[in-house]
């Protein structure tokens, strides 16, 4: 490397050390950007709500809604049966000696609310059950990110789908596409392939 003077000052031409140090400054911050970006999307993943816990707090709440409306459904049928068979028929909505339309309607009134409320608790549930398994999808690969800079496909597939990852193979072999393998039967050691 050259030095050059210029009047009382020594200048030294660009070479690679100050093309090093300009390129490794701009990588240096486009690191920072990516850096940034990367904070940016896990404090967005983890600023979720917790939907394990909407979901265990749904399943509580709808299982005492249904275990009242069963209860409140099998009072009210058995009403309708007391009154059928000439009981006293109070409770319910049975009148004293009036008619059992309106121990009916009541009954009827009831388990249709069992029915409806069964199946709104099932859709919350399950509309929780799938964004709790999303979230946990992402946030497992988002783990996996953060131990290790580079993933292969192999582990990333195990983790999406619960599978074990293959055995490390023995020496890296790039796969030849433009020469595809012969299924066994045609192979040219087989007496089927012969003409």
């Amino acid at each position: 490397m050259g030095v050059f003077l210029s009047g009382s000052r020594l200048s030294v031409p660009p070479g690679p050390s100050r093309v090093t140090a300009a390129a490794m400054s701009e990588e240096r911050g486009s690191d920072d950007e990516l850096y940034r970006w990367e904070a940016a999307c896990y404090s967005e993943v983890e600023s979720q709500p917790d939907y394990e816990l909407q979901l265990h707090q749904e399943r509580e709440l709808t299982a005492q809604k249904l275990w009242h409306l069963f209860q409140n459904s099998a009072t009210c049928i058995a009403h309708l049966h007391k009154g059928a068979y000439g009981g006293a028929g109070g409770g319910c909505g049975t009148e004293r000696g009036g008619s059992r339309w309106m121990p009916f309607q009541t009954a009827a009134g009831s388990v249709t609310a069992l029915y409806k409320e069964s199946v709104d608790g099932v859709r919350r549930c399950t509309e929780l059950g799938i964004l709790h398994g999303q979230q946990r999808r992402t946030r497992e690969l988002l783990a996996l990110t953060r131990r290790r800079r580079l993933l292969r496909r192999e582990e990333v597939l195990s983790l999406l789908c619960g599978r074990p990852p293959p055995p490390p193979r023995s020496g890296h072999r790039c796969r030849n596409f433009a020469t595809p393998s012969l299924p066994e039967e045609m192979s040219p050691g087989n007496e089927t392939f012969r003409i």
